[in-house]
């Protein structure tokens, strides 16, 4: 097949956008380890439940209030400011995985 053929071929191929992983997520969010300062003392052992326990998701004055907010500003957030390490599409598998459990918002 010449060049241009496979060339115009993948230009008229549609994208198709992965959905989100949950079932990954859940194993993110269960066994990423980072490093925290907690109560003084440096730890190498922390998750995201050792500060967010299901009761953290499900009070009533919870502060995530989209799927869009939990992923940008939540899930993101944490990635960023703990310095986790997760590329984008593990972002959105955790986003969704905390979606699918907890907070049921439609996506956007």
């Amino acid at each position: 097949m010449k060049k241009s053929t496979l060339f115009a071929a993948l230009l008229l191929t549609p994208v198709v956008a992965l959905a989100a992983d949950a079932d990954n997520g859940k194993e993110l969010y269960d066994e990423t380890y980072f490093e925290r300062e907690i109560n003084g003392e440096m730890r190498d052992d922390v998750t995201c439940a050792t500060c967010h326990e299901p009761a953290f998701y499900t009070r009533s004055d919870r502060m995530a209030s989209s799927y869009k907010n939990l992923e940008q500003a939540w899930v993101q957030g944490c990635n960023d400011k703990m310095n986790v390490g997760w590329f984008p599409e593990e972002v959105a598998d955790v986003t969704a995985y905390l979606n699918k459990t907890y907070y049921k918002f439609p996506q956007e």
